[in-house]
């Protein structure tokens, strides 16, 4: 009988041995990796070959649908982990839940397939039976043929129905949009910056250009007439552009960036009238800055800190309301330092456009106006913040 079998054993192998020379190695074909499939087609796939291993019984097959560490997380939080552990599962009348959810068309999902690092995250409802329902969650993971294969099922009502943050899963849009290393954001926020206006006007009632009873000034923007003094006029309070804030970022990990900006400052003038009536003092001031700020960030909030550098321009004019040949004119440019700290939100919208939020302090030193003690000699304060609306794009 032994003899039988091992001739029996030489006849079988007789014709393998034969085929080798005839197949050269280049000619053989290798699976190749796909690491990145279809993830529902991925996942189609897997579901048909889990319902086939069900319907015959194949724990074993059923198991092998699972990651090494894959596990199921049941509706009273008790956690089966492992292969091994997971044959003993589907043996028993336990695993009808998960049996529902992998088996094929008898699964609901809800919203889009979260697209995840080597996988994805699914969400929905599933039916067992008449008496047994409720919500689930499957972390899929693809392979290195880029099969689907089950990494963890959770059938906790609250895990189930909360959507993976950046430690998981990311929505589709999201992980395209940080992929990106640079981006361009605009702001503009209409009469919501802060403005060299409050402190000028402070600086005047210190030096007493508030005019006491009489009013009649001859302010720069407009004809002559009664004001209480001191008062601010904005040339562009009105203008959107005037007060855009440009920002180019670059992000160094999905959490960490710098970024630079760019802006103008409030234009305005400002005029007093001392308490004889006989002069007036007119303060007319411009200005730009530029900063840079690292920023943190996580779930689309970033908070940044950096520093600053801006300039005024300023024009002081002193006239005789009654009689304008009677002036005097000082102008003088000033550079200053100072900070930036800010806080912002992003949210994405199609492509590569996403929605900006932020707000912004910046400080800046004190500085005192030209013209001495003729004009205005008095340290005045630029502190200002913006709180805007704006778009960006990812480049």
């Amino acid at each position: 009988m032994s003899a039988i079998r091992t001739s029996f054993g030489v006849i079988l192998t007789l014709p393998l041995w034969a085929c080798v020379p005839l197949v050269p190695p280049a000619e053989i074909n290798l699976p190749v990796a796909q690491a990145d499939p279809d993830p529902d087609q991925a996942i189609d796939s897997t579901r048909r070959a889990f319902t086939r291993a069900a319907q015959s019984g194949d724990v074993q097959g059923m198991a092998g649908f699972f990651t090494p560490d894959g596990m199921v997380i049941t509706a009273t939080g008790d956690t089966v982990r492992g292969r091994e552990a997971l044959v003993q599962f589907f043996a028993t009348d336990r695993s009808s839940s998960a049996a529902a959810v992998l088996h094929f068309g008898k699964f609901s999902r809800q919203s889009h397939l979260q697209e995840c690092t080597e996988g994805g995250n699914e969400r929905g409802r599933f039916t067992a039976s008449a008496t047994l329902s409720g919500a689930y969650a499957v972390r899929w993971h693809w392979d290195s043929l880029g099969q689907a294969r089950i990494q963890r099922i959770t059938f906790v009502t609250p895990a189930a129905n909360r959507p993976l943050g950046p430690a998981g899963c990311y929505v589709p849009l999201v992980v395209r949009q940080q992929s990106k290393r640079i981006a361009l954001n605009v702001y503009t926020a209409p009469r919501s910056e802060g403005n060299l206006s409050g402190p000028v006007e402070s600086a005047m009632r210190r030096e007493d250009w508030h005019g006491g009873s009489l009013k009649l000034v001859c302010p720069s923007w407009t004809t002559c007439a009664y004001y209480d003094t001191p008062s601010t006029h904005l040339a562009n309070s009105g203008r959107a552009l005037d007060h855009a804030l440009w920002i180019v970022s670059f992000r160094f990990s999905p959490s960490l960036a710098t970024e630079v900006m760019f802006g103008k400052q409030s234009k305005g003038s400002t005029i007093g009238l001392d308490s004889a009536g006989t002069t007036q003092l007119e303060a007319m001031w411009s200005g730009r800055f530029a900063g840079a700020a690292v920023t943190y960030g996580r779930w689309g909030f970033d908070v940044g800190i950096g520093p600053a550098v801006g300039r005024v321009d300023w024009r002081m004019v002193r006239e005789n309301p009654y009689n304008t040949s009677i002036r005097s004119e000082a102008r003088g440019r000033i550079q200053r330092l100072g900070f930036i700290a800010e806080m912002q939100y992003h949210h994405a919208l199609l492509g590569p456009f996403r929605l900006e939020a932020r707000a912004q302090l910046r400080q800046f030193g004190k500085e005192t106006p030209p013209g001495g003690a003729n004009f205005l000699n008095t340290p005045v304060a630029d502190n200002s913040g913006f709180i805007g609306l704006g778009v960006g794009v990812v480049l």
